[in-house]
């Protein structure tokens, strides 16, 4: 390797080895061949972001930074391709002297004094921060075996991470630097940075792939290093990637298992699972100590997270003179990659590891609508602070930030995406959450005054939904008894007709008038409601009266049923509706089927008849199988208050919940929170649906962070 001496930037890469000018212009040619597509996603994101926003001071930014971009795009891909350079010239010379070392985007600022970052320069580095953590994890593999390579051709003896002066680090950098370009403000910037993100992330990749590709044909071998040890199967590593881990052992740190890698003091580390499933088995078994901390140790921690606890910005609740805005993203995984976070005590460290890979779950979880993914990432430094403050935080199911954060969630099962600012309960809940990001400093007992204000809310809330569905109830319950009713009278009505011979007079008259009367009097007991027997009893006599009366005892049984016959008829026909003048018609034409039936009891019997010769019958055809559905289980129909998710035939999904069975259980009861959105069904409809697959059970069954811690102790001790 020759010796670069002493000189400027562009002088080292003057010298450098060509093999290695050749990566960086392969790597700068298809970074700026995805500008095209940049631009127009961004032009897309400033328009959409303009007209979704409330506020017409950030509609203004939008709009004036998409014309702003559009004028600018030769500038800033010209100052992109400028800076990229010069980042990997500065690199070359960075990696010739001695002192090496991990790197940090913001250069220039003091990395002792975070506090004295100005805000909008902090907000960018965060979002950098972020992108380059996405960048290495789409570069897996590739940019590794990459790295391990370009440490052959770099000056002096970096290690494999440093040895990079085409790492994601310095794409951020340059991109940083080339938005700065963008005048129109911080939220432009962020913005034109994420659309970057969203651009590069999926071709970053393949970027690496082709530089790799390039040295294997030039035969350049690949630097061995004493490898670090991978997550175990079956553990995900976080979102951001981590410092490596320094060396360590196993004296100096008690909580690494054998095998793993040891954890370095103060250095957030997410290589060693094992440790940190030791760590979260101590803190849920409530056997963790606090590590002891000087006074000024913890004034020193924790200002820094009372300055981004309070800075955080909420949009839609103005509190004090101070506007405040949903956290986006996770906070928590972006700060293990600060100073601050290295400077922690180990076991502090790993407490931040486990914050993060909580709030990790969280936003991950499919259930949670994004609005309140925003509520909740508005109290991950709250959270953070009570997790390094009290480790009964993971061991105590009933803490009161973890059951703060289960309520959140609980309230937002019904949510619908457009339910934000102006909706009852979002605003309640944003100033819960706001009043804990203004007011927390170290006592957790405001927890407990939240979620005492938040539980008050949502019961009122459940005791308006339950006046509302009682409501609702009843009706439906009446009209269950109604539809029960005439079924059951119909059926009743049907077998009798079909088996006797009745004149045409008494067959319409039941039909028309007592079916309905019948169904008025079904009750809630069914057929065994008294008016309801009484009045079956009032038909089998007048389908009996009009039948031949054989012999002297039929006839005197005939005169003795028809006064209370003929009275409850005449009961009955009235609550039908039936006018007076056409039951007195029908008593005028039932007193001759009367004395019919009588004449007819009095004739001989017929002779038996004489049947025709049998002729051989054609067989009828076998008719089709008819393949049942197999029927739905019991335990397979949800459960009362169990939620649902109901796909309409638009394919729109609603969440629901069971909120009323009827008495007679033919009846199904869905709504939301609030009592409102009502759908009912028919067992049958259910099962259909339930089949169909458009009907799903929503298992909120249990503690949402018990679920999390729960799956955290599997997934790191797997």
């Amino acid at each position: 390797m020759p010796d670069f001496g002493r000189g400027s930037p562009a002088q080292f890469a003057a010298l450098a080895d060509p093999k290695l000018l050749a990566c960086r212009d392969i790597a700068l040619q298809l970074l700026l061949q995805s500008f095209d597509g940049f631009f127009s996603r961004l032009e897309n994101d400033f328009f959409e972001l303009a007209e979704k926003s409330s506020e017409r001071s950030l509609r203004e930014i939008y709009f004036a930074a998409r014309a702003e971009t559009l004028a600018k795009r030769g500038l800033i891909k010209a100052e992109f391709r400028q800076q990229f350079l010069d980042a990997f010239d500065q690199r070359l010379q960075e990696l010739e002297s001695e002192e090496r070392g991990v790197r940090y985007l913001n250069k220039d600022e003091p990395k002792t004094e975070l506090s004295l970052v100005a805000n909008e320069e902090y907000e960018e580095n965060l979002t950098v921060s972020s992108m380059a953590s996405a960048f290495k994890l789409t570069g897996g593999e590739d940019l590794r075996q990459m790295e391990s390579r370009l440490a052959r051709l770099v000056p002096g003896k970096a290690e494999q991470n440093a040895a990079n002066p085409i790492c994601p680090e310095a794409i951020c950098e340059a991109m940083l630097r080339a938005c700065r370009q963008i005048e129109s403000g911080v939220e432009a910037r962020i913005v034109a940075l994420r659309a970057f993100e969203s651009q590069l992330t999926q071709q970053v990749g393949g970027i690496y792939r082709q530089v790799n590709e390039f040295l294997v044909q030039q035969n350049v071998q690949p630097v061995s290093y004493k490898s670090h040890p991978q997550p175990t199967s079956g553990y995900r590593p976080p979102r951001r990637e981590d410092p490596p881990p320094a060396s360590a052992t196993p004296s100096e740190n008690p909580s690494v298992t054998a095998g793993a890698a040891p954890l370095s003091p103060g250095l957030v580390n997410m290589m060693v699972p094992a440790a940190l499933a030791a760590h979260l088995e101590r803190l849920l078994s409530g056997s963790a100590q606090q590590a002891p901390q000087t006074a000024v140790q913890s004034a020193t921690e924790f200002s820094f997270l009372n300055q981004l606890q309070h800075r955080l910005p909420e949009d839609p609740v103005a509190l004090e003179g101070e506007t405040l805005l949903p956290a986006s993203g996770n906070l928590i995984s972006l700060l293990q990659t600060t100073q601050w976070a290295q400077g922690l005590a180990q076991m502090d460290a790993m407490t931040l590891n486990l914050v993060a890979l909580l709030f990790d779950r969280l936003f991950e979880d499919s259930r949670l609508p994004e609005a309140i993914k925003g509520l909740i990432g508005r109290l991950q430094i709250p959270v953070l602070k009570v997790a390094l403050l009290d480790s009964a935080f993971f061991s105590r199911k009933q803490h009161p930030a973890r059951q703060l954060l289960d309520r959140l969630a609980e309230a937002a099962i019904d949510w619908h995406d457009d339910a934000d600012a102006g909706n009852p309960r979002f605003d309640k809940l944003s100033a819960i959450v706001t009043w804990i990001v203004v007011n927390f400093e170290d006592d957790v007992g405001i927890f407990d005054q939240a979620l005492v204000d938040l539980e008050s809310f949502l019961l009122a809330e459940a005791d308006a939904a339950t006046s509302q569905i009682q409501d609702d109830a009843q009706e439906l319950a009446v009209a269950e008894l109604n539809e029960l009713g005439l079924a059951t009278a119909e059926s009743l009505v049907g077998a009798r007709l079909f088996k006797r011979d009745v004149p045409a007079l008494v067959d319409e008259f039941v039909r028309r008038w007592w079916v309905p009367a019948l169904a008025k009097v079904y009750g809630v007991e069914g057929e065994n409601e008294p008016r309801f027997v009484a009045y079956v009893t009032a038909l089998d006599d007048l389908l009996w009266s009009v039948e031949p009366k054989r012999g002297a005892e039929e006839r005197l049984q005939l005169v003795n049923c028809l006064p209370r016959m003929l009275k409850t008829l005449e009961e009955g026909t009235a609550e039908a509706g039936m006018a007076a003048q056409e039951w007195q018609a029908f008593m005028s034409e039932l007193v001759h089927c009367h004395a019919s039936a009588i004449r007819n009891g009095m004739r001989p019997p017929s002779a038996a008849p004489v049947f025709a010769p049998a002729v051989a019958e054609v067989a009828a055809p076998i008719p089709e199988p008819v393949y049942e559905l197999p029927p739905v289980l019991l335990e397979e129909l949800p459960k009362r208050w169990a939620w649902v998710d109901l796909q309409e035939e638009d394919g729109s999904h609603h969440k629901l919940r069971l909120t009323w069975i009827s008495p007679q259980g033919t009846r199904f009861l869905f709504t939301n929170r609030v009592g409102a959105n009502g759908h009912t069904f028919t067992r049958t409809e259910i099962e259909t649906l339930i089949r169909n697959g458009r009907l799903r059970h929503e298992d909120w069954s249990g503690s949402l962070t018990d679920g999390v811690f729960d799956e955290l102790r599997h997934t790191l001790s797997a």
